[in-house]
C-alpha cells in the first residue's frame, strides 16, 4: 500500500517539474556566515546575509545575538534536507530522538546549549516558519528548499515567547522569482534511497502577484535487518509540498501567503538494544547475551562508554489479532488510520499569512497569522527484542493544533533611537492517546482515554535601542507574557475542567560596541521561561497517596521553568572580507527545572508518575564559528562548541533507587554532546567552462550521558561526508556524494530502559540501554534539470 502511494506521488512530482534555484554557481562557497563570493576588480570576498533574529533586518556580523545562518545553496552543498542534519553544522545543537522507549520520527527534541528537557513534555527550543510558531517539535522534519535557516542560541523569549528559553529555529521561505523558472531534481543512493523534487516559480501578474510551488518525495529502506523476518528496520517515506503566493498591491505593501503539507509513513525503527542481563525463550534458549560491564548498587548495568552492538537487531513486528483489534477499533482513537501495522505515521499541515506595510521610511507595520495541525501515531515493540511468546506493543497517538497571530510596529529613522513594539497571541490544543502495554491476554487489550490540554498565551513585547554614539549602544527588550493552561478532565473522572494563569515578565538587556566592520562586541543579560504544567495523575488519588506526593515535593501545579543567561560575544569580518567569525561565551542558570519522578500507591503495586520542580543546572560554554576564504576558490568553514553543565539539584525517585544515591550535585546534564566540532573544506572552480565544486565535511560529537546519574554514555561520533558537483550543461547539474565515508557506527543518542521478559524481574529496574543507530556509509548521485 505504501509503495503504491509513493509511486502515485512520484507521478505527481513529475507533472509539477519545478525549481527556482538549481545548483549554486561556481563562485559560491560557504558555511557560516553566508559566504557567497563577490567578485570585484581587486579581490573576492565573503558576502554577508541579512537576518531577522530580533524581528527586524540586521547584518549577521552586527546582530548582538548568537545565531547561525545557512542559505539554500549551503544546505544543498552539504546535503541537508532534514532537520536532524542541522546538528552536524550548528555548534551546541543536538536533536535527540530517544525518549520514552522510542527512537523514531515521532520524537524530535531540539536541544541547544545542553538544555535537554527532562520530561519531554515541553521543549526548550521552538521552531518557526517565517517567524510564525510551530508549537510541536516533531511537526517539521524536512526543510524543503528555504531561503535560509536561522538558528538562534540562548534565550529568545523576549521576542519569540514560550518554549524558546534555550533558543529558536526559524525557517525563512523563499519568495516567488520575478520570472518563470523551475527545476526537477532526481536523487538515488544505496539502501534503495530515491528522492524527487520539483519547483516552479511563475509571475501570475507582473509586479503584482507571484506564485511558487514545490513538491518533494523521498523513501529509503532501513540500514539494519530484522533477524526474525529478514526485513529492513528504519524504513522511511515522506512527501511534502508547499505553495507560496506573494501579492504586492502597493509599492510599500506586500502580502505573502504560505501553505505547507507533509506526510510521513515509516516502518519499525532501528535501534540498538543493549541488555545488561541474559534473556531466554520459554525453552531456556538464550535469545540475547548480557553486555553489562559493571554492577550499580548490586544491579548489572553499564559504566563508561556503551559497548558496540553485539546481539542481533530483532523486533516483534507481527500484527496479532489483539493488536489489530486496537488499531481497527475507533474507541478512544485520536488519529485513526495513521498506522496499520508496526511503525509510525504523521500528517502535518501549516498555513500562514505575513503582511508588511511601510507606513513611512521610518515606520513599518507587520502582521502575522498562522495555523498548524499535526497528528501522529506509533505502534512499536516496547521490549525492543524478538520473542515468540512475549509480544508487548507500545501504541501512542498525539495531535497538536495551534493558531497564532502577531502585530508589531518597528521604527528606525537612522537616528539614535530605534525599536519595535508588538502584541502576540497563541492558542494551542493537545490531545494525547496514553501509551498502553498490550499483551496477548484478551482482557488487557484496550486503549486508555485520551487526555486533552490547552494553552493560551498572550504577550506584549518591545525592544528599544539607543545609540549613545557611533561606537556604543544599549538595547532593552522585554515581554509581558500570560499563559493560561487548561486541563480537561477525563469522562471517567469527576473533576471539573481546571485552568490557571501563569504570568511572567521576560527581559533582555544588551550593550553593544562597534569599532568597525571587523569587530563588533556585545554583552547581554537575558531571561527565559518555559510554561508550567499540571499533574493530572494526582486527580482521584486517596488522601494518603496525596500526602506521600506532597512529602516528595509533588504538587498538582508545576511552576514554570526559568533561566538567566549571561553572555559576551564578538563577531565581524576581517582581511578585506575574507574572514568572517563569531564567538560567544555564556553562563546559563536553569532553575525550577521540571523533572519526572514516581511514587508507589499505598497498599498497591501501582506506580504513579508525576512532574516536579526539582532541578537546578548551571551551564557554561564557548561557541565559535568562522568562514575563511584562503584563495579565491578555497573556503574553510569551522564550527565549535564546548559546554560544561553542572547539576546543582535533581530528583527522580526511580533513578535514585536504582543507583542508591539521591545526590546528583556536580554531575552533568544528559542528552547532549558537551564538545562538538565541524570543519568543512570547499573548492570552487571552472573546468572547460563548466563550474564545479568539491566539498569535504568532518563532524565530531562527544558522547552523551544517558541520565543524570552519569553512569553510561554513547560513544564519540566521527563522521566524514564528501560531495562534488558540476554543471554539465547550462540547464543540467550533477552531484555525487558519500555520506559517513568511514562508516562510523557511534550511537546518536541513548537512554536507560527497563527489560520486559517472562518473569518481570527487571521490569521496574533499568537493565538495558536503548540507543539510536546511525545511517551506514551511503553513496549516491543527484541530477538537477533547470528551466
Amino acid at each position: 500500500m505504501l509503495a503504491n502511494r509513493f509511486i502515485r506521488k512520484k507521478l505527481l512530482l513529475a507533472m509539477l517539474a519545478a525549481s527556482a534555484t538549481a545548483m549554486a554557481n561556481a563562485q559560491q562557497a560557504g558555511n557560516w556566515p553566508d559566504s557567497q563570493l563577490i567578485e570585484t576588480e581587486e579581490v573576492a570576498e565573503l558576502e554577508e546575509v541579512v537576518v531577522t533574529a530580533r524581528k527586524r533586518e540586521e547584518l549577521l556580523s552586527q546582530v548582538p545575538v548568537a545565531v547561525s545562518v545557512f542559505s539554500s545553496s549551503q544546505l544543498q552543498k552539504r546535503g541537508i534536507f532534514a532537520i536532524p542534519n542541522l546538528q552536524d553544522v550548528v555548534p551546541g545543537l543536538d536533536i535527540v530522538d530517544s525518549f520514552s522507549a522510542k527512537t523514531d520520527r515521532t520524537v524530535q527534541n531540539l536541544v541547544i546549549r545542553g538544555f535537554s528537557p527532562s520530561n519531554g513534555l515541553e521543549s526548550t527550543v521552538s521552531m518557526f516558519i517565517d517567524g510564525v510558531p510551530v508549537t510541536s517539535g516533531t511537526a517539521l522534519t524536512s526543510v524543503g528548499s528555504p531561503e535560509r535557516i536561522e538558528v538562534l542560541r540562548g534565550p529568545q523569549s523576549a521576542y519569540f515567547g514560550r518554549n524558546t528559553f534555550a533558543g529558536a529555529i526559524n525557517v525563512v521561505t523563499r519568495n516567488p522569482a520575478e520570472q518563470f523558472t523551475g527545476s526537477l531534481m532526481m536523487e538515488v543512493a544505496e539502501f534503495n534511497f530515491s528522492r524527487l523534487r520539483g519547483e516552479i516559480d511563475a509571475p501570475l501578474m507582473d509586479g503584482l502577484l507571484g506564485l511558487r510551488m514545490t513538491l518533494e518525495g523521498y523513501q529509503r529502506n532501513g540500514h539494519y535487518t530484522n533477524v526474525p523476518d529478514g526485513k529492513s528496520l528504519g524504513d522511511q517515506e515522506s512527501i511534502l509540498g508547499s505553495l507560496t503566493l506573494a501579492f504586492t498591491p502597493l509599492e510599500n505593501l506586500s502580502v505573502k501567503a504560505y501553505a505547507y503539507v507533509s506526510e510521513d509513513n515509516d516502518g519499525p525503527a532501528a535501534s540498538a538494544f543493549l541488555p545488561a542481563v541474559d534473556l531466554f525463550d520459554s525453552n531456556n534458549n538464550q535469545l540475547l547475551a548480557s553486555q553489562s560491564n559493571c554492577l550499580v548498587n548490586g544491579n548489572p548495568f553499564f559504566c563508561g562508554t556503551l559497548p558496540s552492538l553485539e546481539n542481533p537487531v530483532s523486533y516483534n513486528t507481527e500484527l496479532t489479532p489483539q493488536i489489530a483489534e486496537i488499531l481497527n477499533n475507533p474507541t478512544n482513537q485520536i488519529t485513526p488510520g495513521l498506522v496499520d501495522g508496526y511503525g509510525s505515521g504523521r500528517e502535518y499541515s501549516h498555513f500562514h499569512l505575513v503582511a508588511d506595510w511601510g507606513i513611512s521610511e521610518a515606520l513599518n507595520l507587520t502582521f502575522l497569522a498562522g495555523v498548524n495541525d499535526e497528528s501522529w501515531a506509533l505502534l512499536n515493540d516496547i521490549d525492543h527484542y524478538y520473542s515468540e511468546i512475549f509480544n508487548y506493543a507500545f501504541y501512542a497517538q498525539n495531535q497538536v493544533k495551534d493558531s497564532s497571530s502577531e502585530l508589531r510596529l518597528s521604527y528606525n529613522d537612522e537616528g539614535p533611537i530605534s525599536g519595535v513594539i508588538g502584541i502576540s497571541y497563541l492558542d494551542r490544543k493537545t490531545a494525547t492517546g496514553v501509551a498502553n502495554l498490550l499483551s496477548p491476554a484478551e482482557d488487557q487489550v484496550s486503549v486508555d482515554e485520551p487526555s486533552d490540554r490547552s494553552a493560551e498565551t498572550v504577550g506584549v513585547f518591545f525592544g528599544v535601542t539607543y545609540a549613545i554614539n557611533q561606537m556604543f549602544s544599549v538595547t532593552f527588550e522585554g515581554r509581558q507574557q500570560e499563559d493560561t493552561l487548561t486541563l480537561a478532565s477525563l469522562p471517567s473522572q469527576s473533576a471539573d475542567e481546571i485552568s490557571e494563569i501563569f504570568s511572567n515578565f521576560i527581559p533582555r538587556i544588551i550593550g553593544e560596541m562597534s569599532l568597525n566592520d571587523g569587530l563588533n562586541a556585545y554583552l547581554s543579560y537575558s531571561e527565559g521561561v518555559n510554561p508550567g504544567a499540571f499533574n493530572r495523575t494526582l486527580l482521584g488519588l486517596a488522601e494518603e497517596d496525596l500526602e506521600t506526593a506532597a512529602g516528595l515535593g509533588i504538587d498538582f501545579r508545576v511552576e514554570p521553568e526559568e533561566v538567566k543567561n549571561y553572555e559576551i560575544g564578538l563577531k565581524g569580518m576581517l582581511f578585506e572580507g575574507r574572514f568572517s567569525y563569531a564567538t560567544a561565551l555564556f553562563q546559563a542558570d536553569w532553575s525550577n527545572q521540571i523533572n519526572n519522578t514516581a511514587f508507589s500507591l499505598a497498599g498497591q503495586d501501582s506506580v504513579v508518575s508525576a512532574s516536579v520542580n526539582s532541578g537546578e543546572v548551571i551551564t557554561r560554554g564557548l561557541e565559535f564559528e568562522s568562514s575563511v576564504l584562503l584563495m579565491d576558490s578555497l573556503t574553510i568553514n569551522t564550527a565549535f562548541a564546548y559546554m560544561d553543565s553542572d547539576i546543582q539539584s535533581f530528583q527522580n525517585n526511580n533513578l535514585s533507587e536504582f543507583i542508591g544515591d539521591t545526590d546528583y550535585s556536580g554531575k552533568e546534564q544528559p542528552f547532549f554532546s558537551p564538545l562538538s566540532l565541524s570543519v568543512g573544506l570547499e573548492f570552487d572552480s571552472v573546468l572547460f567552462n563548466s563550474p564545479y565544486f568539491a566539498r569535504a565535511d568532518y563532524t565530531f560529537r562527544e558522547g552523551q550521558w544517558l541520565s543524570q546519574a552519569n553512569l553510561a554514555k554513547t560513544p564519540d561520533i566521527n563522521r566524514v561526508n564528501l560531495r562534488a558537483g558540476i554543471e554539465l550543461l547550462s540547464f543540467l547539474d550533477l552531484q555525487i556524494y558519500v555520506n559517513n565515508l568511514l562508516d562510523d557506527d557511534g550511537y546518536l543518542a541513548g537512554h536507560h530502559l527497563n527489560v520486559f521478559e517472562q518473569t518481570f524481574a527487571f521490569a521496574q529496574t533499568p537493565s538495558a540501554a536503548l540507543a539510536t543507530l546511525p545511517l551506514k556509509r551511503t553513496a549516491g548521485a543527484q541530477l538537477t534539470f533547470s528551466f
